[in-house]
């Protein structure tokens, strides 16, 4: 407690002195503000001001340092006493239970007198920590008004050397527009040496534009000639395409007629062969029947014999069951009682390891409590080791602070003059760049003013180098125009020819399904009587049927026929939209679009045809 008081008295000591030092600072600046007005020399009397307070305040935290160190070599020695008196009561621990409750008590009070002794410790170098951060501060602020002095002077340095720049700068600028000037007088004698032959190319491109104009009047006629001789082409075409239409249409109504045959003999066919199937398997059903009939009576009289037997073995087992179950009950009861005795000597026995584990836990707290301690005064002897090394090392920055605030009013004194001389220099620069800057100004209004030809010269050019590209495209689009139309020309006559030759086959695919449909008439007229005389040997309820089926059938071909009625109907408007298209074809005067328009409503026609069908 004594120690405590001492080092608070030295705080209070301390922080008086410091008022006292910062007041004799203050009055010390002013007195030297009020006799020097230049900023620069108030700084560097100012920073040795601050640098005096520092040097005591170095002193004295030193002096709390070594103090610190007394508390330390105290807490050590009580530190010490503390491990021997660990020791003793580890010892006294194998003792009595009521011995280990006592020393708990006095290990309890020793352990809070000590947190207490550590707090205070802590307190203190709290404090310490706080007026180290402070100083730390200062030296900082210091070490800005040092940078922003260093700051001033490259600022001016950088002052002179941009003035410098500027001056050289200039100079250039005026050899360059020195330059500029003479070539601009060599590009107006270009100009004036381009708009002659300008003027010759004018008067080529104007008699090779009056010579396409001419060609192209050529082309044209030659295009509508070609245009008329398509047109009656296209009308052959039309004329034989209607007939290829017609024979088609016949085709695939014969053809029809000759699937709807076909599929009523097949079905016809199909019906025979279920009749004789089903008969084959009725008989063979009836034979297996009777095989299992005889096979259940005899199994009948073994199953009989074996339930007698089990009948015996059943009850010769009930009787040891019952002898069984009653040894079972006694041999319960006993075992019972064993285990009501293992659950009391469970009971005891955890009883007992809940004891020894207590004082197990209670030995391991205090020992932990004793290794924290023992870690927190190694900790405070290391940040007092790393405080003196601060103290030191801010005595270093203290005496470089120096030097170098005398080598910066130095150079404050030389960069003045330099500055003055400077100013001159940019004055005069400054007048030097205002007369360049007229003569820059009536330089360009002169070049503005040529430009403003060349632009004008240049949008001619343009223009008459785009119509000449434009002819060149017209009398190419011309060129291909005619070459196509020959082509397809070619291709319309051969298309032609192959017309011809498929009205032919078509007609005599006609007359070869007329031949086959007679056939087919004929051969189901044969089988239907065949049909009929064996549906009147299975009896008249089968005549029945079978004149139902034959009454179904007709009216699924007489719905057939409908359905092909509607099928023409709707093929009747398909070939009228196919003269639709046909005409607007003719309007486009494209023979490709005609063609493909044509072969896409044949299929669409064969495809609802066949939907149909199935």
């Amino acid at each position: 407690m004594a120690k405590k008081k001492v080092s608070r008295n030295s705080n209070g000591v301390s922080s008086e002195q410091q008022q006292m030092q910062t007041q004799k600072s203050a009055k010390l600046s002013r007195q030297s503000s009020m006799e020097d007005h230049d900023s620069s020399e108030e700084k560097f009397q100012n920073l040795k001001s601050l640098n005096a307070i520092l040097l005591k305040q170095t002193m004295e935290k030193r002096q709390q340092i070594e103090s610190l160190v007394q508390a330390k070599d105290s807490l050590e020695a009580e530190m010490a006493r503390s491990g021997s008196e660990k020791t003793r009561l580890r010892d006294a621990l194998c003792g009595s239970s009521d011995e280990n409750f006592m020393l708990k008590i006095e290990m309890d009070l020793f352990m809070g007198f000590f947190e207490s002794r550590v707090k205070e410790m802590g307190f203190k170098v709290d404090w310490l920590v706080k007026e180290k951060s402070d100083r730390e501060i200062e030296i900082r602020d210091l070490k800005r008004e040092g940078d922003d002095l260093l700051c001033k002077l490259e600022s001016e340095r950088e002052e002179l050397s941009r003035v410098c720049d500027e001056r050289d700068l200039i100079k250039d600028g005026f050899d360059l527009k020195s330059e500029e000037v003479n070539r601009l007088k060599e590009s107006l004698v270009k100009m004036e040496m381009k708009e002659v032959s300008l003027g010759e190319e004018v008067g080529r491109l104007r008699s090779e534009n009056d010579r396409m104009v001419k060609e192209r009047r050529k082309r044209e006629e030659l295009i509508e000639r070609v245009n008329k001789e398509r047109s009656k082409v296209e009308k052959s075409l039309e004329e034989r395409i209607g007939e290829i239409d017609e024979l088609k249409r016949e085709k695939i109504e014969v053809e029809m007629v000759k699937r709807e045959q076909k599929e009523t003999i097949v079905e016809l066919e199909k019906k025979l062969e279920t009749l004789n199937e089903i008969v084959k398997s009725l008989t063979e059903e009836e034979k297996g029947l009777r095989d299992q009939v005889i096979g259940l009576g005899k199994d009948l009289d073994e199953v009989m014999e074996k339930a007698k037997a089990r009948a015996a073995i059943i009850n010769a087992l009930v009787k040891e069951k019952s002898v069984k179950e009653s040894e079972l009950e006694g041999l319960l009861v006993e075992n019972n009682s064993i285990k009501k005795q293992m659950e009391m000597a469970l009971v005891q026995f955890s009883d007992k390891e809940k004891l020894v584990e207590q004082l197990l836990h209670e030995k391991n707290n205090l020992v932990e409590r004793v290794v924290n301690q023992e870690a927190v005064l190694v900790e405070l002897s290391k940040q007092v080791d790393e405080e003196k090394h601060v103290a030191a090392q801010l005595q270093k920055d203290y005496d470089a602070q120096t030097k170098a605030s005398e080598k910066l009013s130095c150079n404050i004194i030389q960069l003045k003059d330099a500055m003055a001389v400077v100013e001159v220099e940019r004055d005069n620069a400054v007048k030097a760049l205002a007369e360049e800057k007229r003569n820059q100004v009536a330089l360009k209004e002169k070049v503005v003013e040529l430009e403003k030809m060349f632009g004008a010269t240049g949008k001619e050019l343009e223009k008459i180098k785009a119509e000449r590209v434009k002819l060149i495209k017209e009398k190419k689009e011309l060129e291909n125009r005619s070459e196509s139309l020959r082509k397809e020309k070619v291709i319309l006559q051969k298309d032609i020819v192959e017309l011809k030759k498929a009205t032919g086959v078509l007609k005599t695919e006609l007359e070869s399904a007329n031949a086959n449909a007679k056939r087919g008439l004929t051969m189901l007229k044969s089988m239907s009587s065949l049909v009929c005389g064996l549906e009147n040997k299975k009896g008249e309820q089968k005549r029945e049927k079978g004149m139902d089926l034959y009454s179904m059938e007709l009216e699924a071909i007489k719905n057939a026929f409908k359905n092909k009625e509607s099928m023409v109907e709707e093929m009747n408007k398909e070939v009228e939209k196919m003269k639709h298209s046909v005409e607007d074809a003719h309007k486009k005067k494209n023979i490709w679009t005609f063609v493909s328009s044509v072969t896409s409503l044949l299929m669409a026609v064969s495809v609802a045809y066949a939907a149909s069908i199935k």
